[in-house]
């Protein structure tokens, strides 16, 4: 479960081509058998994906999705280039509508990629997360971010496949974990507390938070001595889809859980 830069930029490479793909998909050429080139995309195929709604956050299109994550990546970079500087200016710039959005995404997700890695993991960077401040976090959230959208995108046009590989997914349940634990705000208000275990079915990971009132924390279960604390609600399944459901995309049901499951699901991180 131990990444590093480089497995974060390959992961976010990996991804954004999903992305790209479930966004705009080619034409297959029956008779070659195979996709065409970008240049050869079906326009009119792509103006009706770009209105199709997202499911998984009611209200976008999957316009709406590619300027958001494009805007995403607007602001990773601006962190990196600030270095420990915090921002002055939170706005978003307009993207382009219609088709011209894919070449917005595709030259945002190109600088972000060249600035990621040209950029020490130890170098300081801001973030709006009360994380520790070095660019190690954006080599993550970059990777992570948009494998969430991915999914979304699939979502939108078919059945969205798993995000793999499972040490990956792990790798993004601790970091969502991470986010609660350094900022409760991006949580909608903790109303039952206790302890919680996710454990992950498809790799040998589990996790174990505490929940209180004015925080969490994710507990480190390698200091335990004698006794564990009490387990009040679990919540087994892949990675993936434990991931998933910290990022509100899909029920505690999809999962095999225990206890009072209100406290996993008031984990979901708000976005």
């Amino acid at each position: 479960m131990s990444m590093t830069k480089d497995s974060w930029l390959a992961a976010l490479a990996d991804q954004a081509t999903q992305f790209r793909a479930a966004v705009a998909p080619p034409i297959v050429d029956s008779k070659e058998g195979a996709a065409n080139t970008a240049a050869a995309v079906n326009l009119q195929g792509i103006a009706h994906t770009l209105l199709r709604p997202v499911p998984s956050c009611p209200g976008w299109n999957v316009h709406d999705l590619i300027c958001h994550l494009g805007n995403a990546y607007q602001r990773m970079m601006g962190h990196l280039e600030r270095a420990g500087t915090p921002p002055t200016n939170k706005g978003d710039l307009p993207a382009p509508a219609g088709d011209a959005v894919l070449g917005w995404w595709d030259e945002r997700l190109a600088t972000l990629q060249q600035a990621l890695g040209d950029t020490d993991s130890d170098a300081p960077a801001w973030n709006p997360f009360h994380a520790p401040p070095t660019a190690a976090f954006f080599h993550r959230r970059a990777a992570h971010e948009t494998a969430v959208h991915r999914w979304d995108a699939q979502l939108s046009v078919s059945l969205p496949d798993p995000i793999d590989p499972p040490e990956f997914a792990a790798d993004g349940v601790h970091e969502a974990l991470d986010l609660v634990a350094s900022d409760i705000t991006i949580i909608d208000q903790i109303r039952v507390t206790g302890v919680a275990r996710l454990v992950a079915t498809d790799i040998d990971a589990h996790w174990v938070i505490r929940i209180r009132e004015n925080g969490v924390t994710l507990l480190d279960t390698n200091g335990w001595f004698d006794t564990e604390p009490e387990i009040a609600a679990s919540a087994e399944a892949t990675a993936s889809d434990l991931l998933l459901l910290l990022w509100g995309r899909v029920p505690i049901s999809v999962t095999d859980s225990r206890g009072e499951t209100l406290l996993i699901e008031q984990l979901r991180v708000r976005r």
